[in-house]
């Protein structure tokens, strides 16, 4: 990472023990930095002159692969379309689920 991108960002550290090496946005166990905005889309965000956060922290590969090329620049716009995409993701499993169980008891 180029030194004088990599300036822009502030670190981000848990507040507790507990949380450490732990996601940002999940808990789960974290892998990556998150750059919010993403680092591959930095020099356009300077040049454009746009408002931003510029804080790297913690996350799981999950997370990380769902955020990674989104064009969000505060970590609260970051964490809504985690929890949107959770949501689609977890009822589409329970639909799966659910007519998983109905057609096997057809059958």
């Amino acid at each position: 990472m180029n030194k004088t991108l990599a300036s822009y960002y502030q670190q981000a550290y848990a507040c507790e023990q507990q949380h450490f090496n732990q996601c940002f946005y999940c808990g789960c166990e974290a892998t990556e930095r998150d750059h919010c905005p993403p680092l591959h889309m930095l020099q356009s965000i300077i040049d454009l002159g746009e408002e931003a956060d510029f804080v790297a922290i913690a996350a799981c590969y999950e997370c990380h692969a769902l955020l990674h090329n989104e064009r969000l620049m505060t970590i609260d716009e970051r964490f809504s379309k985690l929890k949107r995409s959770y949501l689609i993701s977890t009822q589409s499993l329970c639909v799966f689920i659910i007519c998983g169980k109905k057609m096997n008891s057809l059958i």
